[in-house]
């Protein structure tokens, strides 16, 4: 029988030091995450000319949505273990539901992003190469999109069939149970396989292909220079966003599934200090999706500087402008109380005068 310990847990046996650090680390990850992610679904939502909507921005929400689902179900689980010392704290049949359904999400959250992300590898790639046909469609979009959430609940039904809550001598622990090792080892070497390797050396393969097109693609007619170096200009973004998008699909990804392979297959598990460093990587990919696209992509940029200065902006504005308006409302009134005390006699004189008639 293998005990897979809470993918969550980086370690109960951290100096007060460590503990800040990860604590830190955690809260602001959490907090880019649910801003950045959230800024990219209202920007799709919300564009006045719906410039936005288009099968590839659909696959970045759904992207973004994933990167929340990361966030808000295990990242906030992993601070929570920090003060709990990685103890389960709810028991009975609602505990051990909350324990599957966070593990559930750890697992479908990552194979629901890596293929959004090969779906916009692919978008592209068709967008590129086949600029006069639309082959994605809104409706396309929609349903693979669908497909990628069923394909990652039932790819990972059986790991989550197997959690369980399981009371040790300091309080219950969420973990997942294999009676079988070939069958756990077989499965974490098929899920690696599925959906990491074949993605990304699938992005690659895509992102490639554009950038050499990109680079010998020749403009029709004789555009002049400032024409030509706009255009290179342009391509140049386009690649370094293509080489981001790959680079933090790696980085993020590779060194905690090498460990978990290492773990499974040889029994050598890595030193809590690597653990802890592939788990924050893993956690930061929620976070900097969203700041690769607003650092090359304009319409993403514009449209969250448009979201900031219309939910920020406008406040300052109207807190200012009301300052404003009650200064100017004391000197009205001061003024027009000044204008009355001198009025004031006449109009009394006058009225006197009329009445005595």
């Amino acid at each position: 029988m293998q005990l897979q310990e809470n993918i969550f847990s980086d370690s109960s046996l951290l100096n007060n030091g460590t503990v800040i650090v990860k604590l830190i680390l955690y809260i602001l990850i959490m907090l880019s995450s649910f801003v950045g992610n959230f800024l990219v679904l209202i920007a799709v939502y919300q564009n006045n000319n719906n410039r936005m909507r288009c099968p590839s921005n659909y696959f970045i929400v759904n992207v973004a949505l994933c990167d929340l689902s990361m966030t808000l179900f295990n990242l906030l689980r992993a601070i929570v273990a920090i003060f709990t010392n990685d103890v389960w704290k709810i028991g009975g049949h609602l505990g051990l539901v909350l324990c599957a359904w966070c593990r559930l999400m750890w697992f479908v959250s990552i194979d629901v992003s890596i293929m959004s992300l090969l779906a916009v590898a692919v978008d592209r790639f068709l967008l590129i190469f086949f600029p006069t046909r639309k082959l994605i469609s809104m409706k396309l979009a929609l349903v693979l999109i669908f497909s990628t959430w069923f394909i990652g609940v039932a790819f990972n039904i059986p790991p989550v069939l197997g959690t369980r809550l399981f009371e040790l001598p300091n309080g219950l622990y969420c973990a997942t149970k294999y009676e079988h090792v070939d069958y756990f080892r077989i499965y974490s070497f098929a899920h690696f396989a599925v959906f990491i390797v074949l993605p990304l050396i699938a992005m690659v393969g895509f992102y490639s292909a554009i950038a050499v097109n990109l680079r010998c693609h020749v403009t029709p007619g004789n555009p002049s220079a400032a024409n030509q170096e706009l255009r290179n200009r342009h391509n140049r973004k386009i690649l370094m966003l293509l080489v981001t998008l790959v680079s933090l699909f790696a980085l993020c990804w590779l060194p905690h599934w090498c460990g978990v392979l290492l773990c499974n297959y040889y029994n050598r598990c890595p030193p809590w200090p690597y653990h802890f460093v592939t788990i924050i990587l893993v956690y930061s990919n929620s976070a900097l999706n969203p700041c690769a696209y607003a650092l090359f992509n304009e319409s993403f940029r514009a449209e969250f500087k448009r979201i900031v200065k219309a939910y920020f902006y406008p406040t300052c504005l109207v807190l200012r402008r009301n300052q404003v308006i009650d200064i100017n409302i004391q000197l009205a009134c001061a003024q027009s109380g000044r204008m009355m005390s001198v009025a004031a006699p006449t109009r009394t004189f006058s009225l006197s005068g009329v009445m005595n008639k």
